[in-house]
Formats: C-alpha cells, structure tokens, sequence
C-alpha cells in the first residue's frame, strides 16, 4: 500500500493548505484567492484599473424595476418562448427565438406554430409541467437541422 498517493487524496492536507507566494506554478485554491482579490481594492471597495489604463465610468442603466417583462426577455441571448393555457398558446418569442426558427404567430396553439416543440419532443412536457406545477428541463435535444437545444418549461 503507497500511503504518500493515499494521503494525498484526502480533503484538508497539508500540500493545499501551505502557504504559496506570487511565483509558484500551482494556483492558489478558491478561498487563497478570494482572499487576495477582496484585499486588493481601493478604500471604496471597488478593485483599482490595471496599470496604463484609465478609470471606468459607471454607465447608468434603466432600473430592473422600469422595465417589463417583455423587454427584459426580449434582452435574452437565449430563445424564450412564452406559452399560456391548456393549449399552449403563444403569447411572445423574443428575437433570440425568432432568428433561430422564424417569425411564430401570437395567440395560436404550440402544437401548429411552434413546429419545433413536437421535433424536440416538448409538447408532453408542456402538459406535465402544466398539471404538477413543477418546473422540468430536456437537456441536450437535436433538430432535423442539426441544433441541439436543452429546454426548461416552468
């Protein structure tokens, strides 16, 4: 039995606890450098520029509280769909949605505007998390075309 290769396993050694400086090749664990980024900024607490370079200005956004829903969704890099009812009607896609399958129709049923949802074998899904409430996720769905897509119905 090699008790070095075993000892060096186990949680809490030594080797990750001893103190490292700026030059040594191994990076410092997750809580060394929280540590040292956390020490590293300036009396506001914001971190200092990297050298040669001139101090950021904060642009100022809209608050999350003036903006809708749509808008918010619409900002999304991801496709998101907005369904209601038993049916499933569509009620929004946001741009992300559009350029990935097409333009889809407000107000009609999921089953005949998003063509999409029966390839990804979605629409039952659709039904389940209707009825129980809980939020379900399809993780890595191909297309005919090729795209692979990971769904989350809520």
């Amino acid at each position: 039995m090699n008790f070095t290769r075993w000892s060096a396993r186990l949680p809490g050694t030594q080797r990750r606890a001893a103190a490292r400086d700026d030059r040594s090749p191994v990076p410092a664990a997750r809580a060394e450098y929280a540590q040292a980024q956390t020490a590293a900024t300036l009396p506001d607490g914001t971190p200092p520029a990297p050298p040669g370079t001139a101090p950021a200005q904060a642009v100022p956004g809209p608050a999350l509280d003036d903006l809708s829903a749509r808008e918010i969704l619409g900002r999304l890099p991801v496709a998101v769909a907005l369904l209601h009812g038993p049916d499933h009607r569509v009620a929004y896609v946001n741009d992300a949605y559009e350029a990935a399958f097409g333009p889809r129709p407000c107000g009609a049923p999921a089953a005949e505007a998003l063509p999409e949802l029966a390839e990804l074998s979605v629409l039952p899904l659709l039904d389940q998390v209707l009825r129980s409430g809980t939020a379900r996720t399809v993780k890595s769905r191909r297309t005919a075309g090729g795209s692979s897509y990971t769904v989350t119905c809520t």
